[in-house]
């Protein structure tokens, strides 16, 4: 056998095959799908993860003997502060309910 038949004998055997190109695009197409399932079932582990924690945790946390949160803060009397004529500070309107607008007394003439 000479070179020349087994060029003829090569040609002639790859000639039959189809193009690569479909099988290509074929392929890569495939591994796009593969890579976003994968992305997908890693994501929704993910999320799936943490809302068990968001759960768990509260109720592991509030159940082994610890106090609830605390409750509405004690109410208070409203306060204002008001320089007076001796130039102290003192607190005005929390002794006797809501403040009132500040009006000039009547002078008393006699």
């Amino acid at each position: 056998m000479d070179e020349m038949a087994l060029r003829e004998l090569l040609a002639s055997a790859v000639a039959a095959e189809p193009p690569m190109d479909p099988v290509v695009a074929a392929g890569l197409r495939a591994g796009r799908i593969l890579r976003r399932r994968r992305l997908t079932r890693a994501t929704v582990g993910s999320v799936a993860a943490l809302s068990v924690a968001v759960i768990v945790a509260p109720a592991l946390h509030g159940g082994l003997g610890r106090r609830g949160p605390a409750g509405p803060a004690p109410r208070s009397r409203p306060a204002a502060w008001v320089i007076s004529h001796g130039g102290r500070i003192t607190p005005a309107g929390t002794t006797r309910g809501p403040l009132r607008p500040w009006r000039p007394r009547p002078s008393r003439r006699r």
